[in-house]
């Protein structure tokens, strides 16, 4: 391992004057096209709308913030919320052996930025500027860090080149990459570069490190995901939800987190055939009004509650979960879970969180080649894929009636996360990380 960033430096000389090419325009081209279709749809999108006028006159008062805080400051990137808790896990070991180092936290989504905008981990929490020349010069002028850590993805050119050309060593956590990504393929040499840039790249599996051996980047280790060390914290420090154990009424609780629509018809059907056996929590991916009516409608004829306005004297099979940020916590309360994402384009939602709670985890058959966790926890014996309606009765029938048979595989779940758990002390061991962490001088 490279332990100074002079020699990584040289490792990649020249990599700044070869970049220029087909690939740099259509890096332009593509990026200046997507930032300008957010601003015509932003009107008529609420997502687009929170990106566009989150960053309006968002340089400014970074710049005005900042000339005003002389401490030493870390940069963490993250794409959105689920790449925020894999670097939470580095970003607290940071806080708690340098309070006096700032962190700088930006978010590419409002998905991200919104929920966790006030979070206690970071001292400055922004969307990060749109990705061309001017705006990481003023960025990281601003800033000034003296390291810069992303996560998992999120390979914004101008950033990392600019960095990279003030010797501001950056290093990646959590990546996992697939053979049919661009940065592996004859015409993807633009892209492969910009990983080149990377002081050090630590992976979730052996597989990333061999594809990015393979294009000659050698400062590679497989860590393992972060996810797993922040979903056992979780477990660690969480509390009874003091509604959900009173709604259970002794019976069974399953709580489907960051539903959709797909999932939830699916477990209707599923529950209004199983006698009342258990109760239901949903805690849907979204919940504007219009989404807690489709739910409602969805769930009509078993009774419904929202939390909000939890009535005890209300007689419910199932309770909507109306607030953001509770969900990792309810998962406590489980017995069974139902996680989301499954069947769309969008991906699979966090089954970690329920099975480190010792909870069999149940999702759709979709995207699994992305979130290769759901096929560990499969063959580990702790997860669940249901198709359709009938499978869905048929599984749930199964470990409602068979006690034995659904607390093994909560168990099953739970020693698959506790097993996946070290990648924020292998990541900490980074010599850079040492230095920094003691006090030492990073040579630039």
């Amino acid at each position: 391992m490279a332990d100074s960033y002079v020699s990584e430096h040289k490792r990649g000389k020249g990599i700044l004057l070869q970049m220029m090419g087909p690939g740099f325009l259509l890096y332009i081209l593509a990026t200046n096209l997507y930032f300008g279709l957010l601003k015509i749809i932003a009107p008529f999108h609420k997502k687009a709308k929170l990106y566009v006028t989150g960053r309006k006159h968002l340089l400014k008062k970074i710049e005005e913030e900042l000339i005003k805080d002389l401490r030493d400051k870390c940069w963490f990137h993250c794409a959105s919320l689920g790449e925020f808790e894999q670097a939470r896990p580095v970003m607290e070991v940071f806080k708690k052996q340098k309070p006096e180092l700032a962190i700088v936290l930006t978010f590419f989504s409002p998905s991200g930025y919104e929920i966790r905008k006030n979070t206690p981990h970071a001292d400055y929490v922004y969307y990060l500027p749109n990705d061309n020349a001017l705006n990481a010069k003023r960025f990281i002028a601003a800033i000034n860090p003296v390291v810069a850590i992303f996560t998992k993805y999120e390979f914004w050119y101008f950033y990392i080149s600019k960095l990279y050309k003030l010797k501001i060593p950056q290093v990646l956590i959590s990546a996992r990459f697939r053979k049919e990504q661009i940065f592996f393929q004859w015409y993807g040499t633009f892209f492969s570069r910009i990983l080149q840039m990377f002081h050090f790249i630590f992976t979730q599996d052996e597989n990333s490190v061999n594809l990015l051996q393979s294009i000659g980047i050698t400062n590679c280790k497989k860590a393992g995901d972060t996810r797993f060390d922040r979903v056992v914290q979780t477990a660690a420090t969480a509390a009874n939800i003091d509604k959900l154990e009173t709604f259970k009424e002794q019976k069974l609780l399953l709580v489907a987190g960051s539903s959709y629509a797909a999932e939830e018809e699916m477990l209707a059907y599923a529950i209004r055939n199983l006698n009342g056996e258990l109760k239901v929590l949903i805690a849907p991916h979204e919940i504007s009004e219009a989404r807690l009516l489709s739910i409602e409608k969805t769930f009509k004829t078993l009774g419904t509650q929202r939390f909000s306005s939890f009535d005890t004297g209300k007689r419910a099979s199932v309770l909507i979960m109306d607030n953001i940020g509770m969900l990792a916590a309810a998962y406590k309360s489980a017995d069974i879970a139902l996680v989301g994402g499954g069947f769309g384009t969008k991906g699979l939602h966090n089954i970690l969180e329920p099975a480190t709670f010792g909870v069999p985890v149940i999702y759709g058959p979709l995207n699994h080649d992305k979130f290769p966790e759901a096929t560990e926890l499969l063959h580990a014996g702790g997860g669940f894929i249901v198709s359709d309606n009938a499978s869905m009765l048929n599984l749930l029938a199964d470990f409602t009636t068979h006690t034995a048979k659904r607390k093994l595989a909560g168990k099953l779940a739970q020693s698959y996360v506790q097993n996946n758990q070290g990648a924020t002390d292998l990541i900490m061991e980074l010599p850079l990380f040492k230095k920094l962490l003691t006090n030492e001088v990073i040579s630039n």
